[in-house]
């Protein structure tokens, strides 16, 4: 069962977080490896604390981090598929 954390932090928005969650486990559904649609598992996370680089000004970097879970089987070009997938979606939805 594939499992999608979604870390986000603070400084980041997203407008409709149950709307991207279901894009993305969609955009996992139709790529066709999975067997049924409720193996997908999907959260989003905030991130209270967090750094990006050294200067007090580069803070205002945040950043949205997709990680998936899989079990083993699956070969590179698929899993590759897949993170493209999801950072199109993301970039699409967000």
């Amino acid at each position: 069962m594939p499992h999608l954390t979604i870390q986000v932090t603070p400084n980041v928005s997203i407008a409709h977080e149950e709307s991207l969650l279901k894009s993305l486990n969609k955009a996992l559904w139709d790529s066709g490896q999975f067997k049924l649609p409720t193996d997908i598992k999907a959260r989003i996370v905030p991130i209270k604390s967090f750094l990006v680089g050294v200067e007090d000004d580069e803070q205002a970097n945040g950043f949205i981090y997709a990680h998936l879970k899989l079990m083993s089987g699956r070969d590179m070009a698929t899993r590759d598929q897949l993170a493209e997938l999801l950072v199109a979606t993301i970039e699409e939805k967000k």
